[in-house]
């Protein structure tokens, strides 16, 4: 469910992860990393029309989990199997999406 009503709020949300997010460097490690991109990827899919957006998030997770590694960027145990399975099945889902769109 999105976090309010209206898109202006949605924006703004977006715009405040995004910026905590480039407060980390690739040499640094955010603890809730995964989690951050999720919750942006959340507020964009939301959005109508925004793949290009998503996409972009996607790919920059996908190079965090790179720099930091699969603990360190889901969380250990259950959690991070949790988180791992929410990125697998969400980046599904927009491949199907963009694809069906294209149609």
């Amino acid at each position: 469910m999105p976090l309010g009503n209206s898109l202006q709020n949605d924006y703004s949300c977006a715009a405040a992860l995004c910026s905590g997010l480039s407060l980390y460097s690739s040499g640094q490690i955010m603890a809730t990393g995964g989690v951050v991109f999720r919750n942006l990827i959340l507020l964009l899919v939301y959005e109508s029309n925004k793949h290009n957006d998503i996409l972009k998030h996607f790919k920059s997770a996908q190079k965090r989990l790179q720099d930091v590694g699969y603990e360190k960027f889901f969380g250990a145990g259950s959690k991070g199997e949790r988180e791992a399975k929410w990125f697998s099945g969400a980046s599904w889902n927009q491949a199907m999406e963009c694809d069906s769109e294209q149609d």
